[in-house]
């Protein structure tokens, strides 16, 4: 559900949109870090990014995101477009076992 912020044609431009999130992410958890309940933490939260249930989840607990380059990746998206994508447990849910069968590590691409 967070396709157009973790996915560009432009590495740069991938970069600057995942700082914007993280920073405005980071923004609210640090806003919002002594409140607890869920119907004004909801109405509190910056929209001008994408929160799912597990996005705000971290939120509640206090987890702070940080940046990580290692993470963009060039990508295959629907299914013939190239582009870039920030592939993150955080911001990418449900993964499952992407990385087991696209490693990028050198090993061997196990969906071909």
């Amino acid at each position: 559900a967070r396709d157009e912020w973790v996915y560009d044609d432009d590495q740069k431009t991938l970069e600057k949109k995942i700082n914007f999130l993280i920073t405005a992410y980071n923004r609210d958890v640090k806003k919002l870090s002594n409140k607890s309940h869920k119907t004004y933490i909801t109405d509190q939260l910056d929209y001008d990014i994408k929160w799912s249930r597990a996005v705000k989840n971290d939120l509640e607990k206090g987890r702070n995101y940080s940046f990580d380059s290692a993470l963009i990746r060039p990508s295959i998206y629907r299914p013939f477009v190239k582009k870039y994508v920030y592939f993150s447990k955080q911001l990418n849910e449900m993964q499952y076992q992407l990385d087991r069968f696209f490693p990028t590590n050198g090993a061997a691409n196990l969906a071909i």
